[in-house]
């Protein structure tokens, strides 16, 4: 993760204080996730009764919030994480290089995230580009180290499945219990 020097950590934290708000359902109570500082950025990755997964991401000129379903949450990071899986290695064709979280309602916001390698000295950089889009072919991109971006999805898959609800109970193994006995 970047090192935030103590007026970066400062501003982030009015950020997220604003984001907080920002993403947070309308008299909902929700159970803040994580708060990351991604680059430049801030992302704040909320749970609420009503099982979605809100999503607030600010940097010094934009603040956005993405509303989306745990089971949309869980493909997004799956794609993401066969991304990062191959490193700075080529993509086979049939990954998709571009996943993207859209947001529940067709407001035309959504979160994308691409891989971009570079070579400097003949030595490959990795770096990911999460995009925001505040609307329709609008928005902003927040840059990210592998670290930040391992960072952002265990959040992400933390937070759905806490929005999923918890797990249903394992049967017992044995006999299942019986019926009272009749005299």
């Amino acid at each position: 993760m970047t090192r935030a020097t103590p007026a970066r950590r400062a501003g982030c934290a009015a950020l997220v204080a604003g984001l907080v708000t920002l993403s947070s359902p309308a008299g909902a109570q929700a159970r803040t996730v994580a708060n990351l500082v991604v680059g430049d950025a801030v992302m704040v990755v909320q749970v609420a009764a009503d099982k979605q997964v809100y999503i607030g991401i600010g940097t010094g000129a934009h603040t956005s919030a993405l509303t989306a379903s745990a089971a949309a949450v869980d493909q997004f990071v799956a794609e993401t994480q066969a991304i990062v899986r191959f490193g700075t290695r080529p993509l086979p064709p049939h990954l998709l290089d571009r996943p993207e979280l859209q947001e529940s309602d067709s407001s035309g916001q959504a979160l994308s995230v691409t891989r971009h390698v570079e070579r400097i000295h003949r030595t490959p950089e990795l770096s990911y580009h999460f995009f925001v889009s505040e609307r329709r072919l609008t928005g902003y991109a927040v840059p990210a180290t592998l670290a930040e971006t391992k960072a952002i999805l265990q959040a992400l898959h933390q937070a759905a499945r806490l929005a999923s609800g918890p797990p249903a109970p394992r049967p017992r193994k044995g006999k299942p219990p019986s019926a009272a006995k009749q005299p």
